[in-house]
C-alpha cells in the first residue's frame, strides 16, 4: 500500500513540474513515505514522520534558537546546536553549545558547552555507535577579544574532543593554535577533519594552508592526508569512509583519504554546501547539482538556483534543501522553508510554510537502501 502512495506521489510530483512548484496540500501523503525528518523551526526543532498534517515541535530554547539537527546513526536521538543571543559588544561572538535528546525531545543533555563557529558545515559528528560524538570545541576565552578599528572576530581557535552523549566523559583529542573542526567519522576508530588557519584581520589575508588530516580516537596516531592552499570552507566525509568532498573557493575536490590523491570535480560558484548519498556514489551540491565522482559525470537539477544545505534520503530518491525568500516577499523576506527535490526530474514539492524551517536531517534508514541511478 505505501509503495502504491508512493508511487502515485511521483506521478503527481512529475505533472507538477510542468505547472511549477507543487505545495503539500493537507491530506496529501508524504513523499517520503515512512521516513521522519528533523529539522529547525521557529527557534526549536521539530520531526516529521509525513504521515500528519504538519511536523511537531520536540524542543524549544531559551535565549536563543536551535539549528543543526542530526539523527544519530541508530535513529533514536538527535543532536543539535543551540545559539544563544548576541551580546551588546560586537567584538564577543554568540556561544554555541551542544545538545543531545530522544527523538520526542525527552532527556535532553547538554553535551558540550562552547561549540567553535564556523561559516559553513557542522563542528560536530555522531560516532557510529552512537554513544559519542566527535565535537570541535572553542578554545578557552576565544569568544571574546579587544575590538579595534582595524581588527574585528570573525574566526575561532578550536580543537577536536570526544565527548560522550550523555555529557558525561569527554577527552581532548587534537591540540593546536589553529583550528579544527568539520569532523567526520570513517570508521569506529577513525575520525577525519580538517585543520585551518581561521582569518581574524581586515583585510583578509590571501589563501592560507589547511590540512585533512585523520586521527584515530582509541591510539591518537594522527595522519596528514593532505596539505594544501585555499579558500578553505568545508569537508564532508562519504558514508563509506573511503573519500570526502573537499570545498575550497569556488572548487569541489574529491579527496582519498587513504592515498591521499586529491581529484579536481568542480569549479563554479557558489558551491559552499555537499552532502554524500547513502551508497558513497553520488555528491549533492547546493543548486541542486549532482555529480558522480567516480566518473565525473553531472547532473544538474531542472529546479531554481535556491536549494542550499541539500540532504539526501535514505534511498537516494530524494534531496531535500533549504529555499529563501527574497526581498519581493515582505511577508517571509530572510526567511527560509523546506523543498523536496526529485533528483531526476528536477520537481519540487513544498514541504513547509513556516518561513523557519531549515537545516533538515534525515532519519538514518533500518534497512539497505538503493540508489536512484
Amino acid at each position: 500500500m505505501r509503495r502504491a502512495r508512493l508511487a502515485a506521489v511521483v506521478v503527481a510530483v512529475g505533472v507538477a513540474f510542468t505547472l511549477g512548484v507543487l505545495p503539500l496540500r493537507q491530506g496529501d501523503p508524504a513523499p517520503f513515505g515512512s521516513r521522519t525528518l528533523a529539522f529547525a523551526c521557529d527557534g526549536g526543532i521539530c520531526v516529521w514522520d509525513g504521515e500528519d498534517d504538519t511536523p511537531r515541535v520536540v524542543t524549544r530554547v531559551g535565549g536563543g534558537y536551535a539549528t543543526h539537527p542530526m539523527w544519530s546513526p541508530d535513529g533514536a536521538r538527535l543532536a543539535f546546536i543551540h545559539t544563544h543571543d548576541r551580546t551588546d559588544d560586537p567584538s564577543i561572538r554568540p556561544r554555541h553549545d551542544l545538545y543531545a535528546m530522544d527523538a520526542d525531545g525527552s532527556d535532553r543533555v547538554r553535551v558540550v558547552a562552547g561549540v567553535a563557529d564556523a561559516i559553513y558545515g557542522v563542528p560536530f559528528a555522531w560516532a557510529p555507535d552512537a554513544t559519542r560524538l566527535a565535537v570541535s570545541v572553542e578554545a578557552r576565552g576565544s569568544r571574546g577579544r579587544a575590538n579595534t578599528h582595524e581588527r574585528a572576530v570573525l574566526g575561532l581557535h578550536g580543537a577536536l574532543e570526544l565527548v560522550d552523549v550523555t555529557g558525561g566523559a569527554r577527552r581532548r583529542l587534537t591540540t593546536t593554535a589553529l583550528f579544527d573542526g568539520h569532523p567526520g567519522w570513517i570508521n569506529p576508530r577513525e575520525v577525519v577533519y580538517a585543520r585551518v588557519r581561521p582569518p581574524h584581520e581586515f583585510p583578509l589575508r590571501p589563501p592560507q594552508p589547511y590540512e585533512v588530516r585523520v586521527i584515530d580516537s582509541v591510539s591518537g596516531r594522527d595522519r596528514r592526508v593532505q596539505r594544501r592552499r585555499g579558500d578553505f570552507l568545508d569537508l564532508v566525509a562519504s558514508p563509506d569512509g573511503r573519500q570526502a568532498a573537499v570545498l575550497s573557493g569556488v572548487h569541489v575536490f574529491g579527496l582519498n583519504l587513504e592515498s591521499g590523491r586529491q581529484t579536481a570535480l568542480l569549479r563554479r560558484p557558489p558551491l559552499i554546501q555537499a552532502a554524500w548519498s547513502a551508497d558513497s556514489r553520488l555528491l549533492a551540491l547546493n543548486g541542486p547539482v549532482i555529480i558522480n565522482p567516480r566518473t565525473k559525470r553531472l547532473r544538474r537539477a531542472v529546479t531554481s538556483d535556491d536549494c542550499f544545505d541539500p540532504a539526501w534520503s535514505p534511498d537516494g530518491r530524494w534531496l531535500v534543501c533549504d529555499v529563501t525568500y527574497g526581498e519581493e516577499d515582505e511577508k517571509r523576506r530572510g526567511g527560509y522553508d523546506l523543498v523536496l527535490v526529485n533528483p531526476l526530474t528536477g520537481a519540487r514539492v513544498t514541504l513547509t510554510d513556516s518561513a523557519t524551517a531549515r537545516h533538515a536531517s534525515w532519519r538514518p534508514a533500518t534497512a539497505g537502501a538503493e540508489s536512484f541511478e
